[in-house]
């Protein structure tokens, strides 16, 4: 991408714990940590966007996922399924290269479905060292 393309790009870091009520293979997950907004033009190959000719638009704020899946196992100690999230930004307020604020109230939405790998124990018991 570039000679003056724009992307518009969110980005979602969170920390999320997964909770599992029952050993049936049903599980909940919920997540904090930060979201990204950015307008960026010119992009050229890299990782990210710190290849980007401009950035005229950019804003970070705190971040919320919660989702729910189903592991189906496939054997002793692996698993694959189903996930769907909900993930939430609350970037508040968008800024210019300039660091001039160009809009307040700023939220984003993101619903994602994908599929699940897992690496558990066997028999979904912690495994623990006895000494």
């Amino acid at each position: 991408m570039g000679d003056g393309e724009t992307l518009k790009a969110i980005t979602t870091a969170t920390a999320t714990l997964y909770y599992y009520p029952r050993i049936s293979g049903l599980f909940l997950e919920g997540g904090m940590g930060l979201s990204d907004y950015r307008v960026v033009k010119g992009l050229h190959e890299g990782f990210l966007f710190e290849n980007a000719d401009a950035t005229p638009v950019r804003g970070t704020g705190w971040g919320l996922t919660v989702g729910l899946g189903y592991d189906f196992r496939i054997g002793p100690e692996y698993s694959i399924g189903p996930r769907l999230a909900y993930a939430q930004g609350a970037v508040a307020t968008l800024h210019s290269p300039v660091n001039k604020p160009m809009a307040s109230g700023w939220t984003q939405s993101v619903l994602s479905a994908g599929i699940t790998f897992g690496i558990h124990a066997p028999d979904n018991r912690w495994i623990t060292r006895r000494y």
